[in-house]
This record gives structure tokens, C-alpha cells and sequence, in this order.
């Protein structure tokens, strides 16, 4: 057996998973996925499915990762800032609510955002502790900057969608929708419909079962421009079928145009709820 591969190739991955479920589950005849190659036109896969070619587009959706590096990164800066300026007198939270866009530190047009921190910053120099600040606000995803204590000299970020599941749940129905309405942006203008194709999503880390994805998700129209949506959920013990050196995953399509396909998932009956 060949020995999983030290980096995970998401749409590999998840490419894997979506036939997984058309064969075994639904029990359709399958082709071997062809990968477009990376930087051409989408879609990312062709399948051929029931002796039809469709497109499958993958798309990763929760990058926590990612988001903290960035998050981290913002408050290192207003920190850096608020030292040269020597204004920093006390510890400052600098919190993240349903995952806004980051502002850039060498950015131009987010410059407003920094300024703004910063003459937070140095209005609160003297004050043991502050009301907090809005600095970033687009409906109800925002950047809020609150002086905690009077004691240190640091800003910390505070990422507010581990609190609580249903947080978690809407700042993930957020995230779908965006990649969502991407994608259709991208098929459009390359000539592909989002009415032909299969749009398989990847959660890198996995944090909410299929039921509630599919819950969570059921009113977005963005969805429902598609053939189909698949979920990648949760690892899997099996093997990855098409492609051993990668892990395998277990998922289902949360919505689909065929009323079959609709629910249709690998996972074992702990994994959805």
C-alpha cells in the first residue's frame, strides 16, 4: 500500500470523496476524474458520471488557519505601530467576529483601519480600561479593538467564532456563500453554467458534522445554482481510491438538483450528527 503523502492535496482529496459517494452510495457508474490543469479555466475536474462529462469545481472553505496567521498579523502591526508612536499602555484585544476580511498592513485602501486602531490606541494610553471600538464593521462580520487591562504593552487577537457552535455554524454558511457566489462569477465568465456542475466543498478542519452543514445552509441561493453541492466533512478510515498517497475523507451532497443525489453521504451514522 502506498504511504499517505506528507502534504495534503485538497482537491485530490476531495475529488476522491464525491466519486466515492456516486459509486458506492448512489451506485453510478464513474469515470476516473481528469484534472484540469492548475492556472487553466475551470472547472478543476471533468467526471464523467453515467456516461455524462461534468464539471466539478473544489473549493476550500474554512482556512482557520489562514485567517489567524492574518489575524495575528494585524494585531503584531498595531502593536509595532502603537510601540514606535509610544502610545501602547496596557493590553489591548483585538477581536474578530464572523470572520471580516483582514486589512493588509502595506495596503493603501486599509490604512483608514490601522489609523483608526491606532488613535484608539492613544486615546486610552491613560485609562485602565476603555469601552471597545468598532474599526471594522460589514453586517455583522467586525473587527472591534477593546483595551482589556492596564497592565503590559500588547495587542492580542481574539478570534470570537470559537465560542460557540452556532457562531461556528453561521460564520460557516457566511464562508460557503462567498466561495459560493465565486465560483459562479468564475464559471460565468468562462462559459461554464453552475447549472451543470458539481460544486464540492473542503473544510480543512472539520469542525461541523454534515447535518448541520446541510441545516445551515439550506436557504442559500448561491447553492442552489448549482447541479449539486458536495460536502468533504470528516477523515475517513478507508483508503483514498483513486489516489493512495492521499488521505481519504467521507462526505454527501447537501443539495442537489436530482432529488436522488440529495442527502446522499458516506459517512457512518455518528459522523452526521
Amino acid at each position: 500500500m502506498a504511504r499517505p503523502s506528507n502534504r495534503i492535496d485538497e482537491e485530490l482529496v476531495c475529488i476522491d470523496s464525491v466519486c466515492h459517494v456516486l459509486e458506492s452510495t448512489l451506485g453510478l457508474v464513474v469515470g476516473t476524474p481528469a484534472r484540469v490543469e492548475p492556472g487553466k479555466d475551470p472547472p478543476d475536474f471533468w467526471v464523467q458520471v453515467d456516461n455524462v462529462d461534468t464539471p466539478v469545481e473544489v473549493t476550500s472553505i474554512i482556512q482557520r488557519a489562514a485567517f489567524r496567521h492574518h489575524a495575528r498579523q494585524m494585531a503584531k502591526t498595531l502593536k509595532e505601530r502603537a510601540l514606535d508612536a509610544r502610545v501602547l499602555s496596557g493590553t489591548y484585544l483585538l477581536k474578530f467576529r464572523r470572520f471580516p476580511p483582514v486589512p493588509h498592513p502595506r495596503r493603501k485602501c486599509d490604512q483608514p483601519m490601522y489609523d483608526a486602531g491606532l488613535d484608539y490606541i492613544t486615546d486610552t494610553a491613560n485609562l485602565d480600561e476603555e469601552i471597545e471600538q468598532v474599526i471594522f464593521a460589514e453586517s455583522s462580520k467586525q473587527i472591534v479593538l477593546r483595551k482589556f487591562s492596564p497592565f503590559g504593552a500588547t495587542v492580542e487577537e481574539i478570534l470570537t467564532n470559537t465560542e460557540w457552535a452556532f457562531e461556528s455554524q453561521e460564520n460557516t454558511r457566511d464562508l460557503i456563500d462567498v466561495a459560493a457566489q465565486a465560483k459562479i462569477e468564475k464559471l460565468s465568465k468562462t462559459g461554464h453554467s453552475p447549472r451543470d456542475t458539481i460544486l464540492a466543498l473542503y473544510d480543512a478542519y472539520a469542525f461541523l458534522s454534515f447535518d448541520e452543514i446541510a441545516e445551515c445552509t439550506a436557504d442559500l441561493l448561491s447553492l442552489q445554482a448549482f447541479a449539486a453541492v458536495y460536502w468533504a466533512s470528516a477523515f475517513a478510515g478507508r483508503n483514498n481510491f483513486i489516489y493512495p498517497d492521499q488521505p481519504g475523507r467521507d462526505g454527501g451532497f447537501i443539495t442537489s438538483t436530482i432529488a436522488e443525489w440529495r442527502g446522499a453521504n458516506s459517512l457512518p451514522s455518528e459522523g452526521k450528527t
